[in-house]
């Protein structure tokens, strides 16, 4: 277990709003500015996070869930994924807190914009980003829909989609779990490992497109093997969560890798939103290259285009599903 230490947090003002100090480098004598943050949409939420981060009121590997739910007033009986969602005209914003070892790891703000939303996606995410940009300067990354800022512990990345945002704040550690009985309880609760599926994902076959080791009508069997561990399939249980996928060859060469992404149980499935944008997030660091969305609504698909090929993410009620070709 980590030490930690408890720290002081703002004061929530009465109704949807927060104030936070903010002093600039000097002397003494330097004058303290106070900005208001008024939580009435989505960008509130947004600058509270940030200003929260970036002040140390929340700290990325040290805050706890106590300091956590106290701060963002809200309850969670959860001890690893702290979730919350707030409801405006038009759309959602859902909040999602990731504890690891007792202290915060990551967290990702989502939101999900009305079919007959778009203009106003389009322009709240303009805003969010113009925000972003002024308070953290300028991006380590290119491209009009996907942005990153490293900082000494964690990074924060924003994705723009056609309904609506996404922003994200990682820590550089990578969580360690322990191991997990398979069979998960009498009860029928499971215990749902995202975190392996998502580096079995990208490290043993997103990577390696970026790299070029895995090409349409290039890479061999043998060397899919070697890549991946198999050269006919890609099966996997993630304790609530299975992956069902193949590769196949045209005269000795990939011509397409296929994988089917299915939530079992309860436990899974309320995270399955988060899921789905934090997977297409990872994916866009890793091709370094934006994705294009595929329709409207929380259900759409994906598509990042690398060199000539083009590898898809396709999103359903109950799991979501990846293809190259």
């Amino acid at each position: 277990m980590k030490n930690f230490k408890v720290f002081t947090v703002a004061a929530l003002m009465a109704g949807a709003a927060i104030s936070f100090t903010s002093c600039g480098g000097g002397g003494a004598d330097t004058e303290e500015k106070a900005e208001e943050i008024k939580l009435e949409d989505g960008k509130g939420y947004v600058k509270q996070l940030i200003s929260a981060i970036e002040s140390g009121d929340i700290k990325v590997d040290k805050s706890t869930k106590k300091d956590i739910t106290k701060y963002f007033k809200f309850e969670d009986s959860s001890d690893e994924y702290l979730s919350t969602d707030e409801n405006f005209k038009g759309y959602r914003l859902d909040r999602s807190f990731t504890i690891n070892e007792e202290v915060l790891n990551s967290v990702s703000y989502n939101t999900f914009y009305d079919d007959d939303a778009k203009d106003a996606a389009k322009k709240d995410s303009k805003e969010v980003l113009e925000y972003l940009k002024e308070t953290l300067g300028k991006t380590e990354s290119s491209g009009d829909s996907y942005f990153k800022w490293e900082k000494s512990k964690y990074e924060i990345s924003y994705n723009i989609f056609d309904d609506g945002y996404s922003l994200y704040v990682k820590s550089f550690i990578e969580p360690v779990y322990e191991d997990i009985e398979d069979d998960y309880s009498l009860d029928g609760e499971c215990a749902p490992d995202f975190y392996a599926l998502r580096d079995d994902l990208v490290n043993k076959l997103v990577n390696n497109i970026a790299n070029g080791k895995i090409a349409i009508g290039k890479t061999t069997k043998e060397e899919m093997a070697t890549l991946t561990g198999d050269g006919n399939d890609f099966n996997y249980d993630y304790k609530g969560m299975n992956v069902s996928g193949y590769y196949s060859y045209e005269e000795g060469a990939l011509s397409s890798i296929s994988l089917n992404y299915f939530y079992n149980c309860e436990s899974a499935m309320n995270l399955l939103s988060l899921d789905k944008s934090e997977l297409g997030t990872d994916i866009s660091a890793a091709l370094n290259v934006d994705g294009e969305k595929d329709g409207t609504g929380e259900n759409a698909g994906v598509t990042w285009k690398v060199g000539s090929q083009e590898f898809r993410q396709s999103n359903f009620n109950d799991g979501y599903a990846f293809h190259l070709d």
